[in-house]
């Protein structure tokens, strides 16, 4: 079932704060363990995920009032903090969705995002 109204598909200009504060407390988790190379990729991916929710709930979202230009600088800013990320990123693992949108966001095809964003919500 897809409800309109859950959190997973509102607006939410905090979301990226909100996602940080977990990242930190899985990072801290991972470095504490006997081995935290091994969490790298499953880490890695995390990241993925959360800024590809941040421009689903935030950037690109239909209810984000600010300016397309605004928009895009601040979907650009943060995105610095996960280039790495997204450089060594496997598309291969994910499905086609969240494939096609990765490889927007890898390529800071913003627009694109947005888009994809746009359909996702008519579905």
């Amino acid at each position: 079932r897809v409800w309109r109204n859950s959190v997973s598909k509102k607006f939410n200009s905090n979301v990226n704060k909100d996602f940080s504060k977990l990242h930190e407390a899985l990072q801290s988790y991972i470095l504490t363990s006997n081995n935290p190379s091994k969490f790298e990729k499953v880490y890695n991916e995390r990241l993925a995920w959360t800024f590809g929710f941040c421009s689903v709930l935030d950037y690109c979202h239909v209810d984000n009032n600010d300016p397309y230009k605004w928009r895009k600088k601040k979907f650009l800013e943060e995105l610095k903090k996960y280039e790495n990320v997204f450089k060594n990123l496997d598309l291969n693992d994910f499905r086609l969705p969240k494939r096609i949108m990765f490889f927007l966001v890898k390529r800071k095809f913003f627009g694109g995002v947005c888009v994809l964003c746009w359909l996702n919500r008519k579905n």
